[in-house]
């Protein structure tokens, strides 16, 4: 265990090789080190790419100006992503993570150890899934089928511990269908971290991104320290009903308000999202 947690020091000394977004060098004004960044980043040739990005970039004032100001205008961009954010976390993904053992148990599933590391498995597998498809079936489409296999996990849960209760039938491996299905949804579907790069301007971009990472992980502590509150004030089956229903609000959320942002520069989905629905 020491020497897998001591494998992560040495990939954060590896971002120390990683170049700098061309778009912010752009910004910077900085044609040759836009010209480095890019050929690190592309196989083929970048004079044409580096061209247009230094001619759409704005001025050189990402870093300056009042929190207001720089965030003038993202009005709907924040909307999204602290929407985004919060369902998210309030699908119950964390507590389920840290309490997985547990609720396995719960489940009368055989041996919860094996299980649990199973959600783990799944996760990870269909992370990488998701990566490779994300480009291809695009934003939008992947978050609204993740979120609605979640849904249907946490229903698929929450009657096995209605079953359970009420001794109706119901194998403790319907639980963990359940369990594998939301793992697959949330690893599939839940692609925030990509939205964000794409629907805030540079000069803002690093500021939504901070924002969206505070409301995750303050969701997440709270949701987390509310679970086992939350199963007893309104029972284990109440509390993934609770989910599942979040989940779907998520996917309303999504279908609504989000538009797709896959193949469209910053400037088209900034248009997009100005003359786009109220929020």
């Amino acid at each position: 265990m020491c020497l897998f947690i001591s494998i992560f020091p040495l990939l954060l000394l590896c971002t120390l090789a990683m170049p700098e977004s061309p778009r912010w060098l752009a910004c910077m004004n900085d044609p040759r080190g836009l010209d480095n960044s890019l050929h690190k980043l592309r196989a083929n040739d970048v004079t044409a790419e580096s061209v247009e990005l230094l001619r759409i970039a704005g001025p050189a004032t990402p870093l300056q100006g009042s929190l207001r100001t720089r965030l003038a205008g993202c009005r709907r961009s924040l909307v999204i992503i602290f929407g985004l954010m919060l369902f998210q976390q309030c699908s119950g993904v964390n507590a389920i993570i840290a309490y997985s053992t547990k609720i396995c148990s719960d489940v009368g599933l055989e041996d919860p150890a094996v299980s649990s590391m199973s959600l783990m498995g799944t996760q990870l597998v269909f992370a990488l899934v998701s990566c490779l498809t994300v480009e291809r079936a695009g934003r939008r489409k992947l978050m609204i089928f993740g979120g609605s296999l979640m849904m249907a996990g946490h229903f698929l849960i929450a009657y096995q511990f209605y079953a359970m209760r009420h001794e109706l039938w119901g194998p403790a491996l319907l639980s963990l269908v359940g369990l594998w299905a939301f793992m697959i949804g949330f690893a599939v579907g839940m692609i925030q971290w990509v939205i964000v790069g794409e629907i805030f301007p540079d000069e803002s971009r690093s500021i939504g991104s901070s924002l969206g990472a505070a409301v995750v992980w303050t969701a997440s502590f709270l949701v987390t320290l509310a679970f086992p509150y939350l199963e007893e004030a309104v029972s284990k089956e109440g509390t993934f009903v609770l989910f599942g229903c979040i989940c779907a609000a998520g996917v309303a959320f999504v279908f609504v308000v989000l538009p797709e942002t896959k193949g469209k520069p910053i400037e088209e989905v900034l248009e997009i999202l100005k003359r786009g629905r109220r929020v």
